[in-house]
């Protein structure tokens, strides 16, 4: 970080740096210096949507949710197709448990990202350890599945579905079937 810091004071417009620092404290779960860095880059004037986001999820993790819903809208007005703003306002809406809000937003980073395999679980998440809804998220990953066959994890949220409902044979399955793709890739 001091390596970073020296870098910025050298050159106040060394983005690189100001982006490793971001990172940096984020990991360190140092998140009021995360949010000050983030402060600062976008302070620089210009397209920063990596800042909003990253500075939306230190305030995420510091719960102040009206300020991450905040930067994650600034981010999406900035960049409309950027999957990770919408998957982290999901996460927001998540955490305030508006369950429905939180999928529509998942939703919409797996439209604009049809790999995005962190919405997926996000969904995932959802409906199985929050909602208890065992019977949608077994239909929403079997006809995602149609799709993405090739895709490990989605038959593992499938299995994991299944054995919460006591289907143990087909969760079984999705797991070998899970274990067999990662293998394989």
């Amino acid at each position: 970080i001091q390596y970073f810091k020296q870098a910025i004071e050298r050159d106040k417009n060394c983005i690189i740096a100001y982006e490793n620092i971001i990172k940096c404290y984020g990991n360190q779960g140092n998140y009021k210096a995360q949010i000050k860095y983030c402060t600062l880059l976008i302070e620089q004037g210009e397209n920063r949507v990596n800042a909003y986001i990253r500075r939306g999820i230190a305030y995420k993790n510091l719960k102040n949710y009206g300020a991450a819903k905040k930067d994650y809208l600034q981010a999406i007005a900035l960049d409309p197709e950027n999957a990770w703003a919408y998957n982290n306002l999901g996460n927001v809406y998540r955490s305030l448990e508006e369950y429905q809000s939180a999928i529509q937003y998942f939703m919409k980073a797996i439209s604009l990202d049809a790999d995005y395999e962190t919405a997926y679980l996000n969904i995932f998440n959802t409906w199985v350890k929050d909602m208890k809804d065992y019977k949608v998220a077994i239909k929403y990953f079997s006809k995602q599945m149609q799709v993405n066959k090739d895709k490990a994890y989605m038959y593992k949220h499938r299995a994991e579905a299944n054995k919460e409902q006591g289907r143990k044979f087909r969760a079984k399955l999705d797991y070998k079937k899970a274990v067999y793709l990662y293998e394989k890739n």
